[in-house]
């Protein structure tokens, strides 16, 4: 789930890859660069990694050939 700090939207995401300082994400909402999220996952990504996280939006494009899944894709880098 990605909230966005400040206002609280909330919106289900699908994680599609991550790094040691980052993730990528397919969702339902456009997320401008900048802005600042939490990240809640459901599971962690190892057993010791924390289910939330801090992160800023690198960049978010439009998904256009992706079947209508999820329109959007978005860079976010933790903080």
């Amino acid at each position: 789930m990605l909230e966005d700090k400040k206002t609280g939207y909330t919106t289900y995401a699908h994680a599609i890859n991550s790094s040691g300082d980052g993730m990528g994400f397919e969702s339902d909402f456009f997320f401008n660069q900048g802005m600042e999220l939490y990240i809640t996952l459901d599971k962690p990504i190892f057993k010791a990694s924390p289910i939330r996280y801090s992160g800023i939006v690198k960049w978010c494009k439009t998904l256009n050939d992706n079947n209508g899944a999820y329109p959007y894709c978005v860079g976010v880098k933790f903080k």
